[in-house]
């Protein structure tokens, strides 16, 4: 691999553009909506979503500076995915993160707003719950408003039996780019779910009809960016007066696109020209937590801040009209509308691409500085893993703001210029035959999910629902869960191959965020691979794989291959002294490639602890994964977690939080001693939790039975994982140290060999 093929450029961006001057009305991204048993798909061609992202790049520029972060807070689906590649046309970095759905988020989206401090947020137009939830932590505020388009058959998806295609709104190059409002999801009753489902509660809420929109006349709590019609959408060119900086930037993007092999197999012209920012006039904006009473009035200012305006719409003459509603904002002309009819992608200036920020529910969330760099080398990498299926749709239900949606279902489809197709991730835990359906209809090559999904998609389908399901032209079934489950993977394949589905399109991995997202992949033309490992063996750091025939094979650990390095350099080290340790010896998994990220926003001294490791012998920084395994059999498994993080579904927990949660749910449990760890049951890793209890001298059993469950609800509730055990303890039956600190290890150890006698447990 060669330098030129990790040359820092704005490739994402740059390829769109090139689809929309190649492929204009070829279908780029499909988001798949539900209203019971009808199933819209709404696309968005090539050339439309140029335009639509051009439009509200636009207007990033004019409310933002090259650099500022911009938080997408968007429903999932086609407002997401133009957000997204509006921050990357325009220079801005992106903050992929999620609408204030249920009160238990709100915290965390609190702790991360604070962290990243935007500039700018992009919301979803019928949102009209966040910007009040959120208040100024979102800075200013835009919402993406599209207009509808006239419905248009969808070619590709066809009628199954759980399931009935409508006219599918396809947005071409002489249409306005649009969307309907994303339906209200009906909140996910599974435990599994909450660890990735915002919004995903352990009781059943109300919801709405799923064609609700916002009633006439009310007023949307943010500025509207009604993206108008990209008519005539031809993609930006290079005219001889402009500066020499954008003809040598698209050079390099060029010689960059052809080295990762993004291009049509078909000669086709050459990516656009990339262009200087506009210099027109910013459209107002509202601030949230503005005098409501005030928006009405009409003020000579045009600074975003100092505005109080009724919201404007991006291709709206005059100010927008709540009466006539965002669609008749869109029908007006702007005197910024010609930027629509040809989209600019800025020249890079070194900023970043996004802050990733990490899973899990810590007070301190961390964000991973991905750069463009690491985003090209990424998709390069995930593109050669993958290439037995890289010329056919990718389906996927992933959360656009994780990092495997993001990549996965979004960028590497919009990448290699293949059909992209999405469906809300609570769509999905409803109705797990959606996205299988999904899979059939659009014939897709590439999925991806995490283990749980493989059950639930087992257990939550029926034979019915099945009928008449082709999964025969699925190569590949990416899974990157912590760990691997091999029973997970044969319980899929027993149930689908009667419906084509072959097992070795599971494609089992190994990522984390600090790498973009890809380190291992497993080869897709194999079966995967798994073993059972001596449990002994590997508590004293050695993997000695058991005969399936030996006697002692079923008490072994079973784990499932994870493939090799994809791209990228990966060490087994033994932390302590830096050595590289030989196959067969478990260690901490150390990674360097050009997809390594730059680090933790605003967090030198983590950044230098993760980020800047090196090897005995050797100055090559290294990036610390954090998590143990080994090497065997040209394949890397993954063995544990080096620290007390809990993993629980592909989702990090942090106990101090956890901790912090139970001690608060009532005073008769001990401030200070409450532990909180995973335990692998050989099915899947659950929560533990062990609390003390200030006495035990007047508690009835009752009281304490119903505290366990209280504790319980209140984890589950704010962290969005179910303990599988609640145990409340008599004062000292936790270990610590003899500074006073939690031994979480040792109450594991004592709790699998039942010493820790609890008067209360559920």
């Amino acid at each position: 691999m060669t330098a030129s093929d990790h040359a820092p450029g704005n490739i994402l961006a740059a390829q769109v553009a090139h689809w929309a001057a190649t492929r204009p009305d070829g279908p780029a991204y499909t988001e798949l909506r539900f209203r019971m048993q009808e199933r819209v798909p709404v696309t968005l061609t090539y050339a439309g979503l140029h335009a639509a992202v051009g439009a509200l790049a636009a207007q990033l520029r004019r409310e933002s500076a090259p650099g500022d972060r911009v938080a997408i807070l968007c429903a999932h689906g086609i407002d997401y995915a133009v957000a997204f590649l509006a921050c990357l046309y325009s220079n801005r970095i992106a903050v992929p993160l999620f609408p204030a759905v249920g009160a238990r988020n709100r915290d965390r989206l609190h702790a991360v707003l604070a962290d990243a401090r935007p500039t700018l947020t992009l919301l979803s137009a019928h949102d009209d719950t966040t910007a009040a939830t959120l208040g100024p932590a979102l800075g200013r505020v835009l919402a993406v408003a599209l207009d509808p388009s006239t419905p248009s058959a969808d070619p590709e998806a066809t009628v199954g039996n759980s399931v009935t295609s409508t006219a599918c709104p396809v947005f071409p190059a002489a249409q306005t780019a649009s969307v309907l409002p994303d339906p209200t999801a009906e909140q996910a009753r599974s435990p599994k779910m909450r660890s990735i489902v915002p919004g995903a509660e352990s009781t059943t809420a109300a919801t709405a009809p799923a064609d609700s929109t916002l009633p006439t006349g009310q007023a949307a709590p943010v500025a509207q960016a009604a993206l108008p019609s990209p008519h005539s959408a031809a993609p930006a060119t290079c005219s001889a007066g402009q500066a020499t900086t954008s003809v040598t930037e698209q050079t390099a993007l060029g010689r960059h696109a052809a080295a990762h092999g993004v291009h049509p197999t078909t000669a086709a012209a050459d990516p656009p020209a990339l262009r200087p920012p506009s210099t027109a006039q910013p459209a107002r904006i509202t601030t949230p937590g503005a005098d409501r009473a005030s928006t009405h009035k009409d003020t000579s200012s045009t600074h975003p801040a100092a505005s109080r305006t009724q919201p404007t719409a991006l291709g709206a003459a005059g100010p927008y009209s709540p009466a006539a509603g965002p669609q008749a904002a869109g029908s007006v002309t702007h005197p910024a509308a010609a930027q629509v009819d040809s989209p600019v992608v800025d020249p890079m200036r070194g900023e970043l691409a996004y802050l990733q920020y990490t899973s899990g529910s810590t007070k301190s969330p961390a964000g991973v500085r991905v750069t463009h760099e690491n985003l090209a080398a990424a998709l390069t990498q995930l593109r050669d893993a993958l290439s037995a299926a890289t010329d056919r749709p990718i389906v996927t239900w992933l959360p656009l703001f994780h990092d495997m949606g993001l990549i996965l279902g979004l960028a590497l489809p919009l990448s290699l210029g293949v059909h992209g197709v999405t469906l809300a991730p609570a769509e999905f835990v409803k109705r797990p035959i959606r996205w299988l359906r999904a899979i059939a209809d659009y014939r897709a090559g590439i999925t991806g999910c995490p283990n749980f999904a493989l059950t639930l998609a087992v257990s939550g389908t029926t034979p019915q629902e099945r009928t008449g399901l082709d999964l025969s032209g699925l190569d590949i079934l990416l899974n990157g869960s912590e760990p691997v489950r091999a029973d997970a993977l044969d319980d899929f394949t027993s149930t689908f191959a009667p419906y084509g589905f072959r097992h070795h399109a599971h494609t089992p991995g190994f990522g984390l965020a600090e790498a973009t997202l890809t380190v291992t992949v497993c080869d897709q033309r194999r079966e995967p691979v798994w073993h059972r490992f001596e449990r002994a063996a590997l508590a004293e750091g050695r993997a000695v794989a058991l005969p399936d025939d030996a006697p002692e094979s079923q008490d072994g650990v079973p784990l499932v291959g994870c493939g090799a390095p994809a791209g990228q350099a990966v060490r087994v080290v033994d932390p302590a002294t830096g050595t590289v340790l030989p196959a067969g010896r478990v260690g901490e998994i150390w990674v360097a490639g050009n997809n390594v990220c730059d680090g933790y926003f605003g967090r030198p001294d983590a950044t230098e602890e993760t980020f800047g490791a090196t090897l005995a012998r050797g100055d090559i920084r290294w990036l610390r994964t954090g998590d143990l395994g080994f090497r065997y059999e040209g394949q890397l498994y993954i063995a544990g977690r080096c620290k007390d993080v809990i993993v629980i579904d592909g989702r990090n927990h942090y106990p101090t939080d956890i901790e912090t949660t139970v001690e608060a749910c009532s005073p008769d449990i001990r401030p200070g001693h409450v532990t909180a760890f995973g335990h692998d049951d050989g099915r899947r890793e659950d929560l533990v939790v062990v609390a003390e209890l200030v006495t035990i001298a007047t508690a009835e059993p009752a009281e304490l039975s119903a505290l366990a469950r209280r504790i319980r609800t209140a984890v589950a509730s704010t962290h969005e994982v179910t303990p599988g055990a609640v145990m409340l303890v008599e004062p000292g039956r936790i270990p610590k140290t003899s500074s006073g600190k939690l031994r979480r290890g040792e109450c594991r150890a004592r709790y699998l060999a039942g010493q820790l006698r609890p008067v209360a447990m559920i």
